[in-house]
């Protein structure tokens, strides 16, 4: 089992400057509020899936006092695995912008990752080393909108599957392709004739991630029952409802014909909003 063997941040929001060495098994940190203890479960969780989960902007991780002194933040970890030492380095550069006007923090950000010295992107860090995230904010899955469920599942299976996570890249440029191609369509600067070759990537791809969502649920609701049956009795059941927008087939073929069929029906909705209507899914945990 891998662990976090030592954590090295600099100018990563309130903690302009800490070594930490860690060793395998439990470790607990306490004391008073507002001391950093939610940073470092930050900054551990970024050396795995590559972002924030609590920023909105990744400019909000890098201390006032050293954005505007032009210092750089870093998230620097080495992680013990059993065949192999990894050295996740995350840094994050100020750059000053000329226009502040629209904006309240007068700065864009560089990111870069490197592991064990090597250039690497978000997608090839995601997945070196598996991390579950549990915070006070978890209550959103339930009580929170499904955009919050979404990146969960998400999350999960781009750590497991590799594949997972190109494919919901791909799916994404995808998405922000058509949406374009909406808005030349209501503009009268494109054709429909155009949408054929990006309908027919967006049914591939959103198939695929609903079928492999689908099979991912199917898994936690299993898990999830047994685990509830453990601690509350027979007398209470778990139930967790998977509800995609496409109707989900007997398999991805017959998946793909549904998300075919409902993208024929949304067309003119889409055509007036303009904005890709089908393949946001939904899920429900009751």
């Amino acid at each position: 089992m891998a662990y976090l063997s030592r954590l090295q941040l600099t100018n990563f929001r309130n903690l302009a400057h800490l070594d930490l060495g860690l060793s395998p098994g439990v470790t607990v940190y306490y004391g008073p509020n507002a001391q950093g203890k939610t940073t470092l479960l930050e900054a551990v969780y970024l050396l795995c899936i590559a972002r924030s989960f609590r920023a909105e902007n990744e400019r909000e991780v890098i201390s006032f006092k050293a954005a505007n002194a032009g210092e750089q933040a870093l998230v620097d970890g080495t992680i013990e695995k059993i065949d192999q030492r990894l050295r996740v380095i995350i840094g994050y550069q100020p750059i000053q912008r000329s226009n502040r006007e629209a904006e309240t923090l007068g700065y864009n950000v560089r990111k870069e990752i490197r592991v064990n010295r090597i250039k690497r992107t978000a997608g090839e860090l995601v997945g070196q080393v598996n991390a579950v995230l549990f915070s006070a904010d978890d209550i959103e899955l339930i009580q929170g909108p499904p955009s919050g469920r979404r990146r969960f599942l998400d999350i999960l299976l781009s750590q497991a599957d590799p594949l997972y996570l190109k494919g919901l890249q791909r799916y994404q440029k995808v998405v922000q392709q058509r949406n374009q191609l909406l808005r030349f369509l209501r503009e009268g600067q494109a054709q429909t004739d155009e949408l054929t070759f990006w309908d027919d990537e967006l049914v591939r791809e959103g198939a695929w991630i609903t079928w492999r969502r689908y099979e991912a649920m199917r898994g936690l609701t299993q898990a999830s029952m047994k685990h509830h049956e453990d601690l509350s009795g027979p007398e209470e059941s778990l139930e967790i409802e998977y509800r995609p927008s496409v109707l989900l087939g007997l398999d991805v073929s017959e998946t793909e014909n549904n998300f075919r069929e409902a993208l024929s029906a949304a067309f003119h909705r889409e055509r007036a909003r303009p904005v890709t209507a089908v393949g946001h899914t939904e899920m429900t945990f009751t």
